[in-house]
């Protein structure tokens, strides 16, 4: 819990940039694929952001 409200206070204050660390969006039902790239593709999967909307 500590490094999660650290982690946010940074984001807030503009110190910590996480865009460059995201290299798809995917939908939550793409998950499997998004655990594969993340396991399978490290040169080309860094981060996956889950777009729920």
């Amino acid at each position: 819990m500590r490094n999660s409200n650290i982690v946010f206070e940074l984001m807030l204050k503009n110190k910590l940039h996480i865009e460059p660390l995201i290299s798809h969006v995917m939908k939550p039902d793409q998950a499997q694929e998004a655990y594969e790239g993340l396991r399978l593709n490290k040169d080309q999967y860094n981060g996956v952001l889950f777009d729920w909307s």
